[in-house]
């Protein structure tokens, strides 16, 4: 199994492309390749200082290669290849029962980089909407952890890994059925997805004229919005269902901003710039069915960029739980 049997700290994902479950010609897919790559956030027991180290891989069970990085507190190179330099190599995984509660400092947390790169992106709009812009304190968030580590050898004891918090250290990863249920999350979390917004259908006014004006839709925009923004995604779509005068009265601005909040993983990018004619429940209903798959009898049926959601979903759901924890969690500063 190798490297199937240790998995990344912040998604729960494994660090090599399962051999089963997955058809040949998608192993290749550079929206898997991303679960080889990996860096460590670890601490330099030399200056006692945490560190996070630059992109490498697993080489052998509980065993990383990595490159020592641009941290000034990561630790001397133990080898020197290539010409790009240093190589840190030291066992990940498979030491963290020596870990116990956490009061010690000695080996590192594997994490894929791009969930690295979404945990920081989490935190920035965190500090962003608070007035703030400040960077992951990687001492807290390295002895946090640790603290969450809770007695496990195989992840944070603490999370909730969502789809793959289950399974943890069940070698899902050697059996087909498994895997292909997984798939989906398997996905490069951090590909690019272009939307296209669909048009909304016209209505003869004839039409418009017929449909019944419900009071609830005659309240004033601003209260109205008041009253939409504090229910769920399912009772705004089944209320728009139920009175469709209500849709005709949500414009862009409603639509991006209830995207955000619900769907903060989305870049506005991806979104663009739609028409003014943009059928933004048809792709509200479409972003929430690809992020959670629900209503999909059949996984096979689904495109790259629903998978794709679906991962990010995921890794998202995951950094805020491992945020949380860091936003709760006191701890005191380490000794010099």
């Amino acid at each position: 199994m190798g490297a199937l049997d240790i998995y990344c700290a912040i998604c729960g994902g494994p660090f090599r492309i399962p051999t089963v479950g997955i058809k040949s010609a998608t192993i290749q897919s550079d929206n898997l390749a991303w679960l080889e790559r990996l860096l460590v956030v670890g601490r330099n027991v030399a200056t006692n200082r945490a560190y996070v180290s630059g992109p490498g891989t697993v080489e052998d069970y509980g065993w990383v290669v990595v490159d020592a990085g641009e941290d000034v507190n990561a630790p001397l190179p133990k080898m020197m290849i290539g010409p790009s330099g240093g190589k840190i190599s030291q066992s990940a995984y498979c030491d963290w029962g020596m870990m116990g509660d956490g009061s010690d400092f000695l080996v590192p947390f594997p994490v894929h980089c791009q969930c690295f790169e979404m945990l920081e992106k989490a935190h920035a709009g965190r500090t962003r909407s608070s007035g703030q812009s400040v960077s992951l304190d990687l001492e807290h968030l390295r002895t946090v952890m640790q603290k969450m580590l809770q007695g496990k050898t195989d992840s944070l004891g603490g999370m909730q890994y969502y789809e793959f918090g289950q399974v943890l250290g069940e070698c899902i990863w050697e059996e087909a059925k498994e895997v292909e249920i997984r798939k989906p999350y398997l996905y490069d979390p951090t590909a690019h997805i272009q939307l296209d917004v669909p048009l909304r259908k016209t209505v003869a006014s004839g039409e418009l004229a017929a449909v019944p004006q419900h009071p609830f839709a005659r309240l004033p925009t601003e209260l109205l919005y008041d009253v939409l923004e504090q229910i769920t995604s399912s009772d705004l779509l089944q209320l728009i269902d139920a009175t469709p005068a209500i849709l005709r009265r949500l414009d862009t601005s409603f639509w991006r901003k209830r995207i955000r909040s619900e769907m903060p993983y989305m870049l506005e990018s991806e979104i663009g710039m739609p028409s003014i004619e943009a059928d933004w429940k048809c792709l509200f209903e479409y972003l929430l069915k690809a992020s959670f798959l629900v209503r999909v009898p059949d996984l096979k049926t689904l495109d790259e960029r629903s998978m794709t959601i679906a991962s990010r979903r995921r890794v998202w759901q995951c950094a805020q739980q491992l945020l949380n924890a860091y936003d709760e969690i006191s701890i005191p500063s380490v000794q010099e």
